[in-house]
């Protein structure tokens, strides 16, 4: 459980301290994407893979965050995707490998 020394599992190192986080983690998201490779299949596993973490913690898995296109498979940004609202983004950052307009210089991301 959260807050009982115990880990999250994932880490290289065998798992995250749960105690070691600045702040305690009350929710989950489950945020599942592949930039523009996501389908509904990546998302609805990555959001099995959340559902297992909240099994594995008991912190509870409140929403599933997704880009807004994405959204309309599951019934639009209002919708819901295996029960957990959707928050629905539009993603603002291009992928270093992303191909580049002719004479558009692109400056450099920090991520």
């Amino acid at each position: 459980m959260a807050g009982d020394g115990g880990y999250l599992p994932g880490s290289a190192a065998g798992g995250l301290a749960l105690d070691a986080m600045p702040r305690p983690v009350t929710i989950l998201v489950a945020n599942t994407h592949l930039m523009d490779e996501t389908t509904p299949e990546i998302v609805r596993a990555g959001i099995r893979s959340a559902r297992d973490l909240e099994a594995a913690t008991g912190i509870p898995v409140r929403f599933c965050a997704m880009q807004r296109g994405l959204a309309e498979a599951f019934g639009g940004p209002d919708g819901a995707a295996d029960h957990l609202p959707i928050l629905a983004m539009e993603r603002h950052i291009v992928a270093p490998f992303a191909p580049t307009p002719r004479r558009v210089r692109r400056s450099s991301t920090v991520v």
